[in-house]
């Protein structure tokens, strides 16, 4: 009796430790509280019975197979619980894609399900060791102004000129810190903030627009920043596409963005970051890269 009490007591520990989300050595810790628990009660319920069974043996018997049957509801439990992980699928040919569901319909522009935050890849090479070297990124359908946004910068592109605009904000209550965006240092000091730029050392007014002139290779690229209460904000001129592309990695801004593209009637824009596995976590959502058929 006291053996099939026990396990019973761990098939309902293990339950409800599932149910609870209680994981790791929480989990393993309950299981010994619940256990001695359980045979404390028997020893005040069933005191004859413990009495010729002996205290140590009531305390010894059924621990390996109690600790199995609380593993076993508590792993299914669980993962009743968090569900099965989410899978989604691009094309490995080289190239930009917008990410699929696993029966190959294409997720649609308005939804960003990696982490919330991209819907589209850009695979760049396939490597030796059969990864793929991509970058991840957001798509959409254009017109004539169309707006497409990461993590840490946004874009229009106007689609008669033929440019891109970036915009990118820093929250002034980050910065305890110094932080560089688009190669520009910004400060927060007694004084107020300050700018810090190719040498020159500015002190941001509130309201008052500030440009300035951001040197790469043989090119020049305006910024006007406007620094508020809540943000400070940061906008480019207007960046001509050639060949319906721009290449941003060797640029003040590739620390927010990479690449714009347009191919087959889609805009795309991608983060620098790359990735070189053939499947990519974000939490419990999984990219696979499958080969084209």
């Amino acid at each position: 009796m006291v053996f099939y009490t026990k396990i019973a007591v761990s098939l309902i520990a293990g339950l409800l430790a599932g149910i609870l989300g209680i994981s790791g050595v929480a989990g393993i810790a309950f299981f010994i509280f619940m256990f001695f628990l359980s045979t404390a009660i028997l020893l005040t319920l069933k005191r004859e019975v413990i009495f010729n069974l002996g205290f140590y043996k009531t305390y010894r018997e059924g621990i390996g197979s109690s600790l199995i049957a609380f593993i076993l509801t508590w792993s299914i439990a669980t993962s009743l619980m968090l569900g099965q992980p989410t899978i989604y699928v691009a094309d490995s040919s080289i190239g930009p894609h917008p990410v699929s569901f696993p029966n190959g319909t294409e997720v649609p522009p308005a939804l960003k399900p990696l982490n919330s935050t991209f819907n589209a890849i850009y695979v760049i090479k396939l490597s030796e060791n059969k990864t793929w070297k991509v970058m991840l990124g957001v798509y959409s359908q254009y017109n004539d102004e169309t707006a497409l946004n990461l993590p840490k910068c946004d874009l229009i592109y106007q689609k008669a000129e033929s440019t891109v605009k970036l915009t990118t904000t820093i929250d002034p209550e980050e910065l305890d810190q110094i932080k560089s965006r688009w190669s520009i240092k910004f400060s927060k000091e007694d004084e107020g903030v300050f700018i810090i730029y190719e040498g020159t050392r500015e002190l941001l007014e509130e309201g008052k627009t500030i440009d300035i002139e951001l040197k790469e290779a043989d090119s020049t690229y305006l910024i006007h920043i406007l620094y508020s209460a809540n943000q400070i904000r940061l906008e480019t001129e207007p960046l001509k596409m050639e060949n319906n592309s721009l290449n941003m990695t060797r640029t003040p801004f590739s620390d927010t963005i990479s690449y714009v593209c347009l191919d087959r009637g889609f805009i795309y824009a991608f983060e620098c970051p790359l990735y070189t596995y053939r499947s990519i976590g974000f939490g419990e959502e999984y990219l696979v890269l499958e080969r084209p058929p």
